[in-house]
């Protein structure tokens, strides 16, 4: 969990942690103690952001057919066939949660904020949760799984009137 400072004040400058726990409680968890000039203190991960991938697994299979017959040396049936079905799997990374994308809380303005006040820290903060693959059950659990098909077919007549008109009449399926 992140507290992300609202504004500049006494307690330290915008943009920065305005809670940390400690390296005791990030060690426990499995975190490591960061610092950095744009955060100041917080407790981080190396290996968490590298859960995500553009693709780790697809499997895929189409089929197309088409065909005509010949019923007059003027007329001709024709019908088409296409099939496509995937299977894939891809993780956009860690889940995150922030109160950045609530915007529930209002100024005085009435204009809508992320931010709320925290009376035990007695600051303007944000909230944000960037929960690991472990906590969601795995690396499985935080992937997503597509399941896909598509299919559509086409029949139909076309021919020559009186040496003069072209026609086709057709229907089809999606």
């Amino acid at each position: 969990m992140a507290v992300i400072r609202g504004v500049a004040n006494a307690n330290g400058p915008l943009n920065h942690n305005a809670l940390y726990p400690g390296a005791e409680k990030c060690e426990a968890l499995g975190f490591d103690t960061v610092t950095t000039a744009s955060r100041g203190k917080y407790c981080g991960s190396y290996t968490s952001n590298s859960a995500r991938s553009i693709s780790n697994k697809r499997q895929f299979y189409s089929a197309y057919g088409y065909g005509t017959f010949d019923f007059t040396d003027t007329t001709q049936g024709f019908a088409s066939v296409n099939y496509y079905t995937t299977k894939a799997k891809a993780s956009a990374g860690t889940e995150f949660w922030a109160t950045s994308g609530d915007r529930f809380n209002q100024t005085r303005t009435g204009a809508a904020t992320q931010y709320f006040w925290d009376p035990n820290l007695k600051d303007l903060v944000s909230l944000q949760r960037i929960f690991t693959p472990q906590e969601l059950g795995g690396n499985e659990a935080a992937s997503t799984l597509y399941d896909e098909y598509t299919y559509d077919f086409n029949v139909g007549v076309r021919g020559n009137l009186a040496d003069r008109f072209d026609w086709e009449a057709s229907a089809g399926r999606a």
